[in-house]
């Protein structure tokens, strides 16, 4: 699914990880056939989803702004190459974690809902195909299967 969220002016991060909304409103959405991905399914103007169902939001780029307007917040910590793996997709990315918090762990048990993957690597589970690179992957903690360091 291609879509855009409506963020109000929020960062999509502290959208997506907002504990009082347990829906997210998207726009301009495409369905995409999971056999052709470049094959439409069906178009709408407007859709919401449940928070909970979403597995994975991929940033495919992201145009330079000042870091109060990024998508994603970056926090300078040290970073971690972690692989992640949910029921549809395998997502390998940087992490940036603070002290000394376990990197898998830290995929499992983080504050937020959604965890953020910085310049990742998605492949998905169910087909062969090629991995797409994205500048940044937002992924859903309780969809985590397994997660190590790599």
């Amino acid at each position: 699914m291609l879509a855009d969220v409506e963020s109000s002016q929020r960062r999509l991060s502290d959208v997506v990880n907002d504990p009082l909304h347990k829906i997210v409103t998207l726009e301009n959405v495409m369905i995409n056939s999971a056999e052709k991905m470049d094959e439409c399914l069906a178009r709408h103007d407007r859709v919401s989803i449940k928070r909970d169902a979403v597995q994975a939001i991929l940033i495919l780029s992201e145009p330079p702004r000042p870091p109060h307007q990024r998508l994603s917040n970056y926090v300078p910590k040290q970073s971690v190459r972690v692989a992640a793996l949910l029921p549809s997709l395998h997502i390998v990315g940087n992490i940036f974690i603070g002290g000394k918090v376990d990197p898998t762990n830290f995929m499992f048990d983080g504050v937020e809902s959604f965890a953020i993957l910085g310049d990742a690597t998605v492949t998905m589970t169910n087909r062969i195909d090629k991995p797409i690179n994205v500048q940044t992957a937002l992924i859903h903690r309780s969809h985590v299967l397994l997660a190590t360091t790599v």
